[in-house]
């Protein structure tokens, strides 16, 4: 195969592997508001479950004692299993719609403390790879010591 034939059928592929990854970055789940939609329909879902006083407290049986004595007890308990899930569900959307800032205090000087925030939140989705590549190398630029 020729130089110029293999260069073409590289910056084929080169393209299509591109649009396939900007399909799959710009579709389903990759998006903020499907995320947001999914985990709120299941926020709905539990919430509704957890209304039903029957949800909300289990009952279990449990086996007191042993051997000829043993029997068996019916416990009943808060469901916090299922209260624990909605509450992560809720702090998933919160943090998806950037409803809670996730902060890290760094600080050597208590009367002036360097804040450090992570996990921004920012969609990068309709980035080129060629933008992400320039800011992968800007991030890594300002994160060096400046000798760099």
């Amino acid at each position: 195969m020729s130089t110029v034939v293999q260069k073409a059928a590289e910056r084929k592929a080169e393209t299509r592997e591109a649009v396939h990854r900007r399909e799959i970055m710009e579709s389903g789940y990759a998006l903020v508001w499907e995320r947001v939609r999914a985990l709120k329909e299941l926020a709905d879902r539990l919430f509704a479950e957890l209304q039903d006083p029957s949800r909300r407290w289990v009952r279990e049986a449990k086996v007191v004692g042993s051997g000829k004595n043993a029997r068996e007890v019916v416990v009943e308990r808060f469901n916090s299993a299922e209260v624990e899930q909605l509450r992560g569900v809720l702090a998933d959307i919160a943090k998806e719609t950037g409803g809670r800032k996730d902060i890290q205090v760094v600080t050597g000087d208590t009367e002036n403390p360097l804040e450090i925030r992570h996990k921004l939140g920012l969609n990068l989705s309709r980035l080129t790879d060629d933008e992400l590549d320039q800011m992968e190398r800007l991030v890594d630029k300002i994160s060096t010591d400046g000798r760099g």
